[in-house]
């Protein structure tokens, strides 16, 4: 599974699909990707919680130090000195007209999301 620039890094159109790339935690970069941004989402997609990057306690520092932001002020960012490169059109605090929309029910109607669902709390 590749990482493209522009999707998340488990996308596939078949949300059961996706699922499953998120439950293998595999992920192969292309070769030009920058290597300090592997590096921080490698950290970040640890499968396991206790060695993710940014789930100890001061998470958030320890995500600032990696390599990849190095060179970001991040108290010009606090400060709001700096525009962001997306600002999102909202028109109320509820707003969801940002995120994909889908059909819940469609998801949970399909054998594979049924399967997926008994594996995932069989020993709940």
């Amino acid at each position: 599974m590749f990482f493209f620039l522009g999707y998340p890094p488990f996308y596939d159109s078949d949300q059961f699909v996706t699922y499953q790339k998120i439950l293998s935690g595999k992920i192969e970069y292309p070769r030009h990707f920058d290597y300090a941004a592997k590096q921080v989402l490698r950290k970040l997609l640890n499968i396991d919680q206790s060695q993710r990057l940014g789930s100890a306690k001061n998470g958030g520092d320890e995500i600032k130090r990696e390599q990849w932001f190095v060179g970001v002020s991040w108290s010009d960012i606090y400060d709001r000195k700096i525009e962001p490169p997306i600002k999102p059109n909202v028109a109320s605090p509820g707003d969801t007209g940002n995120f994909d929309s889908y059909d819940e029910q469609d998801i949970r109607q399909t054998p594979q999301a049924a399967k997926f669902e008994v594996q995932l709390f069989k020993d709940f």
